[in-house]
């Protein structure tokens, strides 16, 4: 699962500088965030729950309908294994200074 998104930094003290090492962190600090809770509720889906509330099956139909129509995807889903990949940028917007 490939998921993207931008990330609006609204607020910046004069005494933060932004430079590339300190947006790569803060992207990559966002991307685990989100990975982490993504994660959390695909397990919580399948263990606590266990049903497909995420609607992930319209997905998998779509993409592999003969293996979907031949299998018991309640089932299968339970175990199912998930690969998430966070993709994030963050976008200047209107930069306000307070301080």
């Amino acid at each position: 699962m490939k998921i993207s998104l931008d990330s609006k930094m609204l607020h910046l003290s004069k005494k933060y500088k932004i430079d590339t090492g300190k947006t790569r962190a803060l992207k990559k600090k966002i991307a685990d965030v989100v990975k982490k809770d993504v994660l959390k509720a695909i397990e919580e889906s399948q263990k606590k729950f266990q049903c497909d509330y995420l609607y992930f099956y319209k997905y998998f139909r779509g993409k592999y309908n003969t293996e979907y129509k031949n299998m018991n995807w309640n089932n299968k889903y339970k175990e199912a294994k998930f690969n998430i990949e966070i993709n994030t940028d963050i976008i200047s917007g209107n930069l306000v200074n307070f301080n």
